[in-house]
């Protein structure tokens, strides 16, 4: 199964270079990665619906709502957060958002 849901997700993109030749290699990879998100190959970090917790720069703690995956998280407020800024300054729970912020506060 995952070798065709790959090579489907090597169809997408070359339909969507097809389309635009102006794609640069951020957008040939998101394209990449929707498709296996919605075909179940990359597994999202929570789900839709959940809130996560967003340690700000102005050191506040900011809950947002996941509405949708692309080739990052899109919450609502609308912002967009790529998977790996999980555990660094998104949170799953506002304690990990709340240990973190006092992590930032010491080292500063």
């Amino acid at each position: 199964m995952t070798d065709r849901v790959l090579k489907g997700a090597e169809s997408k993109v070359i339909e969507e270079l097809n389309k635009s030749l102006e794609l640069d290699e951020k957008q040939y990879m998101g394209i990449y990665a929707d498709y296996l998100i919605a075909n179940g190959v990359i597994l999202p970090p929570c789900d839709i619906g959940k809130t996560v917790y967003k340690v700000s720069c102005l050191g506040e703690i900011v809950p947002l709502n996941v509405a949708n995956f692309r080739c990052s998280v899109i919450t609502s407020p609308y912002m967009l957060i790529p998977f790996d800024n999980f555990g660094k300054t998104v949170f799953l729970t506002p304690e990990e958002a709340e240990e973190k912020l006092k992590e930032i506060k010491n080292n500063a």
